[in-house]
């Protein structure tokens, strides 16, 4: 009996590799948050925390549903949200928002921010200049 729980499978590898693409996942997304206003390639990504680009693809396909670049541009277009939304009344341009958060393709901007919320960046910004009720 002994010989048999011995050759089986043990789960603490998987346990290990688990946390370890967890904490590789948490690593990346506390420099991306760091760093979200400056360019961030890839490559970058995984020197800064030391793996390979398939690892880090890895880590964040298991820890957060989406790929090292998708993270990436729902952060800015999250960040690219709260600004308009925030600096509506103060006169703010979508086009200085989007650069500020380092979305640089004012086109492919206005198309992923509509298609993940369902608006326009110049909506969200135009209902964030008027006056509460």
């Amino acid at each position: 009996m002994a010989d048999a729980v011995a050759g089986a499978p043990s789960n603490a590898g998987l346990d290990r590799s688990s946390s370890r693409h967890l904490r590789q996942a948490w690593a990346a997304e506390a420099f991306i948050r760091a760093h979200i206003r400056e360019d961030i390639p890839i490559i970058r990504l995984c020197k800064e925390i030391g793996v390979s680009r398939r690892q880090l693809e890895y880590a964040f396909r298991t820890t957060f549903a989406l790929s090292p670049l998708e993270f990436i541009r729902a952060l800015r277009l999250n960040e690219a949200r709260r600004l308009l939304t925030a600096r509506g009344a103060r006169g703010s341009s979508v086009t200085s928002i989007a650069m500020e958060v380092g979305l640089t393709h004012l086109g492919r901007f206005a198309a992923n921010y509509r298609q993940l919320f369902g608006e326009s960046p110049r909506e969200t910004l135009l209902r964030g200049r008027k006056p509460e009720d």
